[in-house]
């Protein structure tokens, strides 16, 4: 039985190298795995996880391949590490069935919130707030009533035991 690796959630002291072989240490998986689930040879995911020797051009996992790894090693740490990086935060949202559903309505009323709020600053910005603003206001804070009221019944319906749809 190979030995997991205990997540850690900060990764900021890591370079990407170590990040990388962090990432597949949790996994649990050899360099063979991971490199057969993503279709590579295995000597190309060992040279995502160590240095480049002096003079050789570093062999980085690059974007487009992202994807593949955390599929394969079943973890987020490469987009928390990339996310933390850049001073922010990775929130997966693929999730299945139930908790997908509330999560993409609290996903939407988070955002018909932020433009209420964007509403409301823009109309504050010069001071005073016009007829136009006042029912631009007005329509943001009905979307997001709207968009509350929504999350709201599917959140019922999950607490019921009912399938949202």
């Amino acid at each position: 039985m190979k030995k997991r690796m205990k997540p850690d959630k900060n990764l900021l002291h890591m370079d990407s190298i170590a990040m990388l072989v962090y990432s597949r240490g949790v996994s649990g998986k050899t360099n063979a795995e991971v490199a057969r689930e993503m279709g590579l040879g295995e000597e190309n995911v060992a040279r995502y996880q160590r240095d480049p020797n002096p003079g050789e051009h570093p062999y980085d996992l690059g974007l487009r391949r992202i994807a593949g790894w955390r599929q394969s090693v079943g973890n987020d740490i490469v987009p928390q590490w990339i996310a933390q990086q850049c001073g922010g935060i990775f929130v997966r949202t693929e999730q299945e069935g139930k908790e997908a559903n509330i999560t993409t309505q609290m996903e939407r009323v988070n955002k018909e919130a932020g433009e209420a709020v964007g509403t409301l600053l823009a109309a504050l910005a010069d001071g005073t707030v016009h007829h136009d603003e006042k029912l631009d206001m007005i329509k943001e804070l009905e979307d997001l009533c709207r968009t509350s009221n929504e999350a709201l019944g599917v959140a019922k319906k999950m607490k019921a035991g009912k399938k949202p749809r």
